[in-house]
């Protein structure tokens, strides 16, 4: 076995991490090939169908700043209804449930891929057993545009509007595999089964002035849908997370006071937060000029 694994995520721009020790390789019953490697300097890292999805070394950056801006932006008093469609490694619930949630239906493709998540990723599944018994979590197995459908068709019969109020939307990043999951048709169903003062959150791609093929659609997509959309750029990644709303989603200081109390945070802090909506001139203008604002 080589000693050396290639991440294809990043091409043309591969990258090439070490490997100390193979934990496991298999093909689940969905077709995912998943390996779940300890590299050199980035710990525990698990890779499907080629690209690394997540490390033990930055995974808690991606995942606080996916969760937090949006959770404490959930409706002022609200003790919010979450919907995690994605997330297989287990890492966003751990994070929504540092927060006072009413419920949590976590729905995932691949309840293989989370089990082995669960068993070889402890830090990212950290306490899910816990929370997988609480009567409030509910965990399914399923597809997320058929989820899609069927939630918009049960709010239809019962003459009801959206049922959360904080949605977060972990998929694969956007490319000719995964475009299904990014058309605008898919936005207008996601808004719908959001409150009119709920909030998306999402990881939209990367951010650099060489590689935002992928970002731009998605941007340009997710403003079919939503009347804001706020990116949130770490400088130190090439990660842009986005806080989709209807309406401006204001900062619930008391639910980030809260929040910020704990001691289990590793990135996100006040500061973090302060750069929601802050984007650097090349991509606020390629953004416009991809939604014909600018020539």
């Amino acid at each position: 076995m080589s000693n050396f694994v290639t991440d294809c995520l990043d091409s043309p721009a591969s990258r090439t991490f070490k490997i100390k020790r193979t934990i496991k390789e298999t093909i689940t019953k969905t077709g995912q090939l998943v390996a779940i490697h300890d590299l050199e300097g980035y710990g525990r890292t698990l890779f499907i169908n080629g690209e690394r999805q997540s490390s033990e070394a930055d995974e808690r950056a991606y995942h606080e700043c996916l969760v937090h801006p949006a959770m404490v932006r959930s409706p002022i008093f609200s003790t919010p209804r979450v919907a995690i469609l994605g997330g297989g490694e287990g890492a966003v619930l751990r994070e929504v449930m540092k927060h006072d949630v009413e419920s949590v239906l976590w729905l995932d493709y691949d309840e293989e891929l989370c089990d082995l998540c669960y068993r070889y990723l402890p830090q990212h599944a950290d306490r899910q057993a816990e929370y997988l018994a609480m009567p409030h979590v509910d965990f399914r197995q399923g597809d997320v545009l058929t989820f899609l459908d069927e939630q918009i068709a049960v709010q239809q019969e019962e003459d009801e509007p959206g049922q959360f109020e904080v949605v977060i939307y972990d998929m694969p990043e956007y490319d000719e595999n995964t475009i299904d999951l990014y058309w605008p048709k898919v936005f207008v169903k996601l808004s719908e089964i959001i409150t009119d003062d709920g909030v998306l959150a999402l990881q939209a791609g990367p951010a650099h002035p060489t590689r935002c093929e992928a970002l731009l659609p998605v941007i340009e997509h997710l403003h079919t849908a939503f009347e804001h959309v706020q990116l949130l750029i770490l400088a130190e990644t090439s990660w842009v997370f986005v806080v989709a709303s209807h309406m401006y989603p204001d900062t619930n200081e008391l639910l980030q006071k809260e929040l910020l109390k704990r001691d289990d945070l590793f990135w996100y802090n006040a500061g973090t937060d302060s750069l929601l909506g802050v984007v650097p001139t090349w991509l606020d203008k390629a953004i416009k000029v991809k939604m014909g604002e600018e020539d």
